[in-house]
């Protein structure tokens, strides 16, 4: 959509990132699905796709982090 409404921008790729265990775990209570379950559900979801890939960097981690933190890690990745 952005590229679309805005000639100033070109999307080249796409990522989906599962949030922290914990989050989940605070709002759906037992009806969580673990990270790790998660992510190979979007893994086999995305397989066949060739710009979205899966990060699991944010529920790999011990603690949930910042939005700031990911979008360090984001930058890290695609520069």
């Amino acid at each position: 959509e952005i590229e679309k409404n805005n000639d100033k921008y070109r999307v080249i790729g796409g990522f989906i990132s599962p949030t922290h265990d914990y989050y989940v775990n605070h709002k759906l209570g037992d009806l969580g699905i673990a990270a790790v379950h998660r992510l190979k559900m979007l893994s086999l979801a995305l397989e066949d796709n060739d710009w979205i890939e899966v990060s699991p960097w944010h529920p790999n981690q011990q603690y949930m982090q910042s939005i700031n933190a990911e979008v360090g890690y984001i930058e890290e990745m695609i520069h």
